[in-house]
């Protein structure tokens, strides 16, 4: 392709130039896609490319997803939870359930105390062929480093102990497993009953090694220690004791020796 050009000046004398087609439709084409190009990133880095590209949309919607999940968790730990009162209504009790009625004292500082305690006759389920009294300090579960006392204003029920993740977990006395399961925030939850209406339960457990109905024996190995649960800040055992519905302190009744 030949591109001639007369000057008005020099009419005689044209200028010629040589295109191969190729070439020239190349030249338009990298032309139009750098354009197309430069405009894109100017669009897409400007406020006006937000409401282009939907990105704002894009972040609520992120947001809306996390937020979702969110109450989805929170809600799985609710159901388990009354799901896990649920059992212990209903295996640990036969007749009515357990209550009591708290008289409290009002202190100086506007904090009030617990005066007395009283709790319902309650009837347990038999254990079969397992000591039916205990002697207490009974040995904690585990070997491990208090890490959180017990302190039933603001929740916890129990105590901490700290320890090396595989450590073995054993049963503290003679009892029956009433509930073996694994939850959203405590990992695998293993609940004990034993004689005299007291009931242990454990928290952030692994591989528990018997399943509900189980009797275990003083001793008996009942899993391992972990860093499960979503609100377990590294490897420990939670350690609870009931009696007849109210929670006890295990300083007073656990000892490491």
């Amino acid at each position: 392709m030949n591109l001639v050009i007369w000057r008005d000046s020099d009419p005689d004398h044209p200028s010629s130039f040589r295109f191969a087609p190729f070439l020239l439709i190349l030249f338009w084409l990298l032309t139009i896609a750098g354009g197309t190009f430069v405009v894109g990133v100017f669009l897409y880095v400007t406020p006006l490319g937000d409401q282009i590209f939907n990105r704002e949309d894009e972040h609520l919607r992120a947001e809306l997803v996390a937020l979702g999940q969110r109450v989805m968790a929170i809600q799985d730990s609710l159901d388990t939870r009354d799901a896990q009162l649920d059992n212990i209504k209903q295996i640990l009790y036969d007749g009515r359930d357990t209550t009591f009625v708290i008289s409290r004292v009002i202190l100086s500082n506007g904090d009030s105390i617990p005066a007395t305690i009283e709790v319902t006759p309650t009837v347990y389920r038999p254990l079969g062929n397992v000591s039916t009294t205990l002697a207490f300090p009974l040995r904690f579960p585990v070997k491990g480093t208090m890490s959180q006392s017990f302190k039933p204003q603001s929740g916890h029920f129990g105590v901490d102990l700290s320890a090396t993740t595989g450590d073995p977990i054993y049963s503290s006395a003679d009892g029956a497993i009433i509930s073996s399961e694994w939850t959203l925030n405590f990992g695998y939850v293993i609940k004990i009953q034993h004689a005299e209406g007291y009931l242990s339960v454990l928290k952030h457990a692994d591989r528990p090694v018997h399943s509900e109905g189980r009797i275990v024996r003083k001793g008996d190995l009942l899993g391992f220690i972990s860093n499960t649960g979503i609100i377990s800040t590294g490897p420990h055992l939670h350690i609870e004791l009931w009696k007849d519905g109210v929670p006890l302190d295990p300083e007073f009744y656990f000892t490491q020796r």
